[in-house]
C-alpha cells in the first residue's frame, strides 16, 4: 500500500503541474469568417510570469500570482517528494520508515497548498463576471491536489 500511495501522489503531482499549465480562463473570440474563431486562454503560468497584459479582461479580477504559485510549487514539491518515496519503498532492503513518513508529510502539505491555491482561484473567479470563462486546467489542478492530499496522507500513515 505504501508504494501505491507514493505512485498515486506522483501521478497527482504531474496532474497538478499540468493543471497549472493548462488554461484556467479561456474565451472564444470571433474573427474573420474564413479563419473561424480563435481561442484565447490564460493559465497559471501566464499569471506567474506576468503574461496577462494581452488578456483584454485583465482589469477584472483574475487569480492572484500567489494562488498560481501555490498551485505550481505545490505540484513540483509533490513530485519531488513522491519520487524518492517510490524508490525507497520499492528498493531492496527494509525501507527507511522515517524518510518515507517525512516525504509523505511534505507531499501532503504541498498538496494541501496546491488545493488551497486552486480553490481560492475558483472562488475568486466565481465572484466576478469571468465565471463563464473558467476552463478545465483550474478544475484539474484542484481535483488532482485533493486526491494527492488523500494519497499523501495514506503514504504517511502506512509507512
Amino acid at each position: 500500500m505504501r508504494a501505491v500511495g507514493a505512485v498515486i501522489t506522483l501521478i497527482c503531482g504531474i496532474a497538478v503541474l499540468l493543471g497549472a499549465l493548462l488554461p484556467w480562463l479561456s474565451e472564444s473570440v470571433m474573427s474573420v469568417p474564413p479563419f473561424g474563431s480563435n481561442i484565447i486562454s490564460l493559465s497559471a503560468w501566464d499569471i506567474i510570469v506576468n503574461n496577462t497584459s494581452w488578456w483584454y479582461r485583465a482589469e477584472l479580477m483574475i487569480p492572484d500570482k500567489t494562488q498560481a504559485l501555490l498551485v505550481f510549487i505545490g505540484g513540483v514539491v509533490m513530485l519531488v517528494c513522491a519520487f524518492p518515496s517510490i524508490i525507497i519503498v520499492s528498493g531492496p532492503g527494509k525501507p527507511v520508515r522515517s524518510a518515507v513518513i517525512t516525504l509523505g508529510i511534505v507531499a501532503s502539505l504541498a498538496a494541501f497548498a496546491a488545493f488551497v491555491g486552486s480553490v481560492c482561484s475558483i472562488v475568486k473567479v466565481m465572484d466576478t463576471v469571468l465565471a463563464d470563462y473558467m476552463s478545465y486546467g483550474l478544475y484539474m489542478a484542484a481535483v488532482a491536489a485533493l486526491v494527492g492530499l488523500i494519497f499523501g496522507t495514506i503514504m504517511t500513515s502506512k509507512a
